[in-house]
């Protein structure tokens, strides 16, 4: 069989490749003078690399055209023992004498695929003109690459391929290195495209880092990451050609089996993409989606995933690459699986509207809640932020409680419900919400609606901001704008910088800027947590009422006032003006007597 790059080699050469599958080569040599001259010719004549693998019997097994990672197809084509033995199968590489061979990748190649050898052989004019052979051996508990040569044209016809295997099988040991236990790993590459966008966004090099908590969330080791500065994203591979085949290169010098994007990307550039690198691209969103799938563990949770990724794959079901065929456990395949991508449109559909229904029955049970707090007059206080800046770690605090926390991102999925007694012996009820992030999944924002409602009828949030992070006031910016989508940014807010026991020196000029309802705590030490207590306290200490009010249409400064200082409930246009329902601070009541309906 023929793998890689085919394009733009003509046929004839194609079928003298096909012919070659049919040969066989004496199982005492390595390679002979037959192979090496018609791959010779064939490499100067389409200048790209050629790969050979061979078996212990002198068979052709297969042949790779292009610079494409061996570990791309010989798992389907070879089996990887997993004892102490290689895998019976050498791997011959004919290149144009030009192009770089990238010895980190032989490296990983004979290590991952337990390779007896392998032999490069770079081309010049039709001659070979460098051979090497490279094996591994153990040394120090440790694999290491040897490589023997150059060697001239008779030393590798007549070294006998049995006997010099055979000591490298006598000397080797696989169990030194774990190498299977590696092979399974993800090991990733982060890509990121630098716009030129607004300075209040993340800059990129901050966004790349905070998907390499992600991926790291998510149980990936990443290896590099990659960055291309451009005025607009490419519509067919999202990064310029030239990255791509850097990117491509990067991969298989690395041994990459994964590249994650840090944006969303449509359907056909994460088929392109995996076409052309022939390793498995996800995006940012499909990181996260991931991430969240893992974490929820209440039903209402786990069905608001599962909505989240079905509405953000259908979509995109014509142009999704390999992630169709994906099984098992891997990133991005957590979920709802294959079973369920490979059906029609419509069955997803279907699918999709049985999850919304069985939210809807969810969501009943969750207004019930709501209408015995109203009725019972207890005040609700939300907890909300960025991932990781803290929020468990103080809720535990405040309400004795052993809420899962850790510092990774999205610790916290499930909204947690508890009791908490302020100083003056007011009792109320204290929600800790997932975490905001930059760039997050708007299906993931409609699927979580019901469980996000809980910032948007509470009476006060606590917005909680990680002080040892020096992009504060970019997380800031980014919770503002969610809560803006969620219509919550009239709600009453007490902004708490935490992690004060390990603050950046950002704070000393951010905390400044921000006027008032502030405050400085550390909820691992303790510090300022009476403070905040009493802060509390006076926020709730202003009674609110429910009014409806008639706005005339010239009266745009009082409705514009609402919406700075009221929570709006309902808002419809009539023939007399706009007909409002709030909730409004008892103190400002005074000021709309006249508009009461």
């Amino acid at each position: 069989m023929i793998y890689g790059d085919t394009k733009g080699v003509k046929k004839t050469y194609i079928e003298i490749l096909n012919n070659l599958l049919d040969y066989k080569l004496n199982k005492d040599l390595i390679i002979d003078d037959f192979i090496i001259e018609t791959l010779a010719n064939l490499v100067d004549k389409i200048n790209k690399e050629i790969n050979l693998i061979i078996n212990r019997k002198g068979n052709l097994i297969t042949i790779i055209i292009g610079n494409d990672n061996l570990f791309n197809y010989l798992p389907k084509i070879i089996s990887i023992n997993k004892n102490n033995n290689l895998s019976g199968f050498r791997n011959i590489y004919f290149y144009p004498i030009n192009k770089e061979i990238i010895l980190e990748s032989t490296y990983n190649n004979l290590r991952d695929l337990r390779l007896d050898l392998m032999v490069s052989i770079g081309i010049k004019d039709g001659n070979p003109k460098d051979i090497n052979i490279h094996y591994l051996s153990s040394s120090n508990k440790k694999l290491t690459l040897q490589s023997v040569g150059p060697l001239s044209l008779e030393e590798i016809l007549y070294k006998n391929y049995i006997d010099f295997v055979g000591q490298i099988e006598k000397d080797i040991n696989f169990d030194t290195d774990n190498i299977y236990d590696n092979v399974l790993n993800e090991r990733a590459i982060l890509v990121g495209v630098d716009l030129n966008t607004s300075k209040e966004s993340i800059n990129i090099s901050s966004s790349l880092d905070e998907l390499e908590q992600l991926a790291l969330t998510a149980g990936a080791e990443v290896i590099d990451k990659l960055v291309q500065k451009r005025n607009t994203v490419d519509k067919a591979f999202y990064i310029g050609k030239g990255k791509l085949y850097e990117l491509s290169l990067i991969a298989q010098r690395k041994n990459a089996n994964l590249i994650i994007f840090d944006d969303e990307l449509s359907g056909s550039q994460i088929r392109n993409l995996e076409q052309e690198l022939k390793t498995k691209v996800i995006d940012r969103t499909t990181l996260i989606l991931d991430i969240f799938s893992f974490r929820a563990k209440s039903r209402e949770g786990k069905l608001q995933v599962e909505l989240a990724q079905l509405k953000y794959r259908l979509p995109r079901l014509i142009g999704l690459g390999t992630i169709l065929s994906r099984t098992g456990g891997g990133i991005g395949t957590r979920g709802p699986g294959e079973k369920k991508l490979e059906t029609d449109r419509r069955h997803i559909n279907r699918q999709v509207s049985q999850l919304e229904r069985q939210l809807k029955e969810v969501n009943k049970h969750r207004k019930l809640q709501k209408s015995k707090r109203k009725k019972n007059n207890i005040k609700v206080v939300a907890l909300i932020g960025y991932t990781n800046s803290g929020k468990s770690t103080l809720f535990n605090n405040l309400t004795d409680s052993n809420v899962f926390t850790q510092n990774k991102l999205f610790a916290t999925l499930d909204p947690t419900t508890r009791h908490l007694i302020l100083p003056n012996n007011q009792r109320i009820l204290l929600i800790d919400t997932v975490g905001f992030i930059n760039k997050l999944p708007h299906d993931l924002i409609e699927a979580f609606k019901s469980t996000l409602e809980e910032v948007k009828y509470a009476d006060l949030l606590i917005h909680v901001v990680d002080s040892s992070n020096p992009n504060m006031d970019k997380q800031i910016n980014i919770v503002k704008t969610l809560l803006s989508e969620l219509n919550a940014s009239n709600k009453e807010q007490l902004i708490v910088f935490n992690k004060l026991d390990i603050k950046s020196k950002e704070l000393d000029y951010i905390y400044p800027t921000i006027k008032n309802n502030k405050i400085k705590i550390s909820a691992l030490t303790g510090e300022g947590i009476n403070d905040l207590l009493k802060k509390i306290e006076e926020k709730l200490s202003f009674d609110k009422e429910t009014i409806t009010l008639i706005i005339p249409f010239d009266k745009g400064n009082l409705i514009s006032f609402l919406h700075q200082k009221a929570n709006i409930l309902n808002k419809e246009y009539t023939d007399n003006g706009v007909l409002i329902k709030v909730e409004i601070k008892s103190t400002y009541i005074d000021e709309f007597k006249d508009y009461i309906n």
